[in-house]
């Protein structure tokens, strides 16, 4: 099982987790999992399990307030977790922050960033660092060469910038075949990642392609919520997601199905 946060903060949003709600999440997920990397997610699904299920944490965007609110609460319970950055968010481009803006219903001032030094400071925490492209597009209507250039350029700066080999990768918005494709899974392959994540609402299982692991998406689930995602029991979402043809899953999970988000990137400075 492989678990997605965005956001921690008091103020509620749809994809946002108040303080207090992930400390308790935490607590019950130490107490009654079995935490582990997500790199370690692929070959743990073909393994036996153990007597409590193994769940793996990951974040999206790249919000500042996973430093300031959730790292805390991470180390304080020997946690690793898994980071997917949206580089332009973390660069400070005001495209992107606007983005972040409309697609979350908030104020512009509102949207902010991890700094690269907080970055830095959680790697040296023992938290892994992934990539989730420059301006958060949805790849699946990209054409192949702005895909590109959102991959590599992501994966370089976050390389350059933390000295370590970024290997795992999250699609923006992450909803199999409305926001990747199998082209997109390809890139994602020659790009150089050993893995990447999905949105798709259901655990994982052994047949599982590393390229596409599906993820739980947990906002202000109550103990009870997490806990029937964590036992299988909320997997009859995922297994529609993935039966279900294009066109009549775009209404499962609707507000997932975001469609028309392009690379901002200036593909003359890009080159």
């Amino acid at each position: 099982m492989v678990l997605v946060y965005h956001s921690v903060r008091p103020t509620q949003l749809n994809t946002n987790t108040k303080p207090e709600m992930f400390k308790k999440h935490i607590e019950w997920l130490t107490e009654n999992c079995e935490i582990i990397p997500l790199a370690e997610v692929p070959d743990k699904a073909k393994a036996a399990g153990g007597s409590r299920p193994r769940v793996a944490i990951t974040f999206d965007d790249g919000f500042a307030n996973n430093y300031e609110r959730a790292l805390p609460v991470l180390l304080d319970h020997g946690v690793e977790a898994t980071f997917f950055i949206t580089t332009g968010l973390v660069n400070g481009d005001e495209r992107v922050a606007a983005r972040f803006s409309r697609l979350l219903g908030i104020e512009k001032d509102d949207v902010k960033g991890l700094s690269w030094g907080q970055l830095q400071e959680m790697q040296a925490a023992g938290m892994s660092i992934g990539a989730h492209t420059v301006t958060h597009p949805n790849l699946g209507d990209l054409g192949p060469d702005d895909t590109r250039r959102e991959l590599e350029l992501s994966k370089l700066e976050l390389e350059d910038r933390l000295g370590v080999a970024v290997r795992s990768f999250a699609y923006p918005f992450g909803k199999p075949k409305h926001h990747f494709t199998e082209t997109t899974i390809g890139q994602v392959q020659e790009t150089g990642f050993s893995l990447a994540v999905a949105v798709h609402h259901r655990g994982v299982l052994p047949g599982d392609r590393r390229f596409c692991i599906p993820r739980f998406a947990i906002a202000e689930d109550d103990i009870a919520g997490l806990s029937r995602k964590i036992h299988g029991n909320a997997d009859g979402v995922g297994i529609w997601q993935q039966v279900a043809p294009r066109w009549l899953s775009h209404y499962v999970s609707r507000s997932h199905s975001v469609r028309g988000e392009l690379s901002l990137i200036d593909s003359k400075e890009a080159d």
